[in-house]
C-alpha cells in the first residue's frame, strides 16, 4: 500500500469534512439567527474555560523550571 493513496484518502475525508460544514453553516445557521447566536456564545464560553485551564496549568508547572542563573530547579512553594 502507498503512503500517496493514504494521503489522498486523508485529505478527501477532511475536504468532505469542510463541505458538509459549509453546507451546514449555509441551511441552519444563516437561516437561524438565534441558533448563530446560541452557539456563538457556548464557543465564547468554552473558550474562556479552555483559556482558565491554561493559565493554572502554567502556573503550576511555572515553579518546577529551571533557574537559569544557577542551573537547579527551585524548590516548590506550597
Amino acid at each position: 500500500m502507498k503512503i500517496s493513496c493514504c494521503c489522498g484518502v486523508f485529505v478527501g475525508f477532511i475536504l468532505a469534512l469542510l463541505c458538509m460544514a459549509a453546507v451546514w453553516y449555509y441551511f441552519y445557521c444563516r437561516e437561524n439567527p438565534e441558533a448563530t447566536e446560541k452557539g456563538m456564545v457556548q464557543v465564547e464560553e468554552t473558550w474562556e474555560k479552555t483559556k482558565n485551564t491554561g493559565d493554572q496549568v502554567i502556573n503550576f508547572v511555572k515553579p518546577y523550571t529551571r533557574n537559569k542563573a544557577n542551573g537547579q530547579a527551585p524548590a516548590p512553594q506550597n
